[in-house]
């Protein structure tokens, strides 16, 4: 293609990214570069289903960070979301700018702001043998 591109690592120099046209990296060059045309997030998927009660709440956060180095609509710039589940609601609500849906959907009283174990009922013993005043102990 005839781009120059530089892998942004923790070793490179700072800076490094703002003067090339492509840059590869994790999360991280997210962090380090001030502005975008493009970001690819690839294999999103890791994101969405990481073994974290609120992965797709970090997700969704991840896209917000890749927004703010694209800028506002005007200035024309692309986010590309490599993904297996585009039916997600994170996936949606970054594909249609409803951050407030997507907080809807994910704050359901049945589904997430109660904790598990009281939706299911459950009960924690704390194992503590708990004596009456004058009970001898046995």
């Amino acid at each position: 293609m005839g781009v120059t591109a530089v892998e942004l690592t923790a070793e490179a120099e700072a800076g490094a990214g703002e003067r090339a046209r492509l840059v590869v990296g994790t999360e991280a060059a997210l962090h380090r570069l001030s502005h975008a045309d493009l970001v690819a997030l690839l294999d999103f998927d890791q994101h969405l289903l990481a073994p974290r009660f609120t992965a797709s709440e970090e997700a969704l956060g991840l896209v917000a960070r890749a927004a703010r180095l694209l800028g506002p609509r005007e200035r024309g710039g692309r986010l590309l979301i490599q993904t297996r589940l585009p039916d997600h609601d994170a996936v949606r609500a970054a594909a249609h700018a409803d951050v407030h849906g997507y907080v809807r959907v994910v704050l359901r009283p049945s589904e997430r702001a109660v904790p598990f174990y009281q939706r299911a009922g459950f009960t924690f013993d704390t194992g503590l043998l708990v004596r009456q005043r004058g009970e001898a102990a046995g």
